[in-house]
């Protein structure tokens, strides 16, 4: 089945001052429209470095991933706590 965007949840993902807007978005919309619209990059341009010795989206996505992932057990790990 085909997902409709909303204009509103448009407006989230494209905007570059999302943690500004309204806080009436819904979140779960706003991470369903920014999967569809990743969903419509190729491969090759995902894969494209803006410039020499600059990370590429898919080295981005991969680097914030790998953070979310790990992040809680270094904080565990930590001498800290």
């Amino acid at each position: 089945m085909q997902r409709v965007l909303t204009k509103k949840n448009r407006i989230a993902c494209n905007s570059t001052t999302f943690t500004a807007m309204n806080k009436d978005y819904n979140l779960k919309e706003v991470v369903l429209a920014a999967f569809e619209q990743f969903m419509t990059i190729e491969e090759s341009d995902a894969e494209k470095r803006p410039a020499p010795g600059k990370w590429s989206a898919k080295e981005i996505i991969g680097h914030l991933i790998d953070s979310a992932a790990n992040q809680p057990r270094k904080i565990c790990k930590s001498p800290k706590f």
